[in-house]
């Protein structure tokens, strides 16, 4: 069992994250904006605490981070959302938290980023939310935490398919919601390798590649290479089954 913070805790991502860890038997605190969603995380069989993204210092997130063991971030600007909203939670919220799990002694870090992070493109609403995400990504790597980036295209409320592909870099596409929830709870759960393991590892950085389907990619530090499942190889990429 693992005990574990879920950012974004009632957005349609992390509510399915709080349903997937709770139904595995981890224990888990979700993190909310609004004080009448504690009620639907204490159904769902999770702890709620309030605290406002925006407005949160890296001590308030410290104090929600505290005797944790794993963060999740799943939280997200919506696509009508100000500049300034972009900016917070995409990208300087998401650095406090990063802060704040190091600070309270968390083991791991698992952050939902955007597809195509590393680039710009589209109009200055989607540019500035990029820009914000690769901020992010960069100072979660910088960081000794056992983080773990997943990079989503689309994300659609389909049923789901239990089948993910790896890679650097994935044609777009969609992924359903369930199995991103799915797949951040095989993250929290593999055991990081062995010490002095490696791959695809620019600049002597740790990098395994991880689970993501046709429209997402992923990156780990001391991340798992879930030797657990079956996997096949089509263009460069494979393709794994979750269990």
């Amino acid at each position: 069992m693992t005990t574990c913070l879920v950012v974004g805790a009632h957005g349609r991502t992390g509510s399915r994250v709080v349903d997937e860890l709770v139904q595995a038997g981890h224990a888990v605190t979700g993190l909310v904006r609004r004080g009448e969603h504690v009620a639907d995380l204490h159904d769902a069989g999770a702890h709620g605490i309030v605290l406002d993204l925006a407005t949160s210092s890296t001590d308030d997130l410290q104090r929600a981070v505290d005797e944790v063991e794993a963060v999740v971030y799943t939280a997200g600007s919506s696509s009508g959302a100000t500049a300034e909203t972009v900016t917070q939670i995409d990208g300087a919220a998401i650095i406090r938290t990063v802060d704040a799990a190091v600070l309270a002694g968390a083991e791991r870090f698992v952050l939902v980023s955007a597809h195509r992070a590393d680039e710009d493109f589209g109009g200055d609403h989607v540019v500035r939310l990029l820009r914000a995400k690769r901020a992010a990504d960069a100072h979660l790597r910088a960081t000794a935490l056992a983080w773990t980036i997943i990079r989503p295209d689309a994300l659609t409320e389909g049923r789901p398919t239990g089948r993910v592909r790896l890679g650097t870099t994935v044609p777009q596409g969609a992924l359903p919601r369930a199995d991103l929830a799915r797949l951040i709870r095989l993250a929290l759960e593999a055991p990081p390798p062995p010490c002095g393991s490696s791959s695809n590892s620019p600049a002597g950085r740790r990098r395994s590649r991880s689970p993501s389907t046709r429209s997402d990619t992923a990156d780990h530090h001391h991340a798992p290479s879930h030797p657990h499942r079956a996997s096949s190889t089509s263009a460069g990429n494979r393709i794994d089954h979750l269990r």
